[in-house]
């Protein structure tokens, strides 16, 4: 077990898609991921499917500031047209969970 000291910020994105807008949906997103793999505190970012519901994407992102600057982050101008047409793509709210930082790891 190693505890973590390392300031960042983690959390998970829930992005219930509409299924007929699934493909447009992923194409979008991964062309945001390309965008913010660039941003200089970006350090990583999983997307999954949720194993009960396909349609519900997962994203576990971990950045290297705090949570204010994250939520700039949505106003790069890269990201204009997906956040003006996400509501159209998704069957519900897209949900922000923030984690708190690891009480404990435990490495393989």
């Amino acid at each position: 077990m190693t505890t973590s000291p390392q300031q960042t910020t983690e959390f998970l994105v829930f992005l219930p898609v509409r299924p007929a807008a699934r493909d447009e949906f992923r194409a979008k997103l991964f062309e945001i991921g390309d965008h913010v793999a660039q941003e200089p505190e970006f350090v990583s970012c999983s997307i999954h499917e949720d194993a009960d519901d396909p349609d519900t994407l997962v994203l576990r992102e971990v950045w290297a500031c705090g949570r204010d600057e994250l939520f700039e982050q949505l106003k790069r101008p890269y990201r204009t047209r997906y956040e003006a047409e996400l509501s159209s793509m998704l069957e519900g709210e897209r949900r922000f969970v923030f984690l708190t930082p690891p009480i404990a790891t435990y490495p393989a």
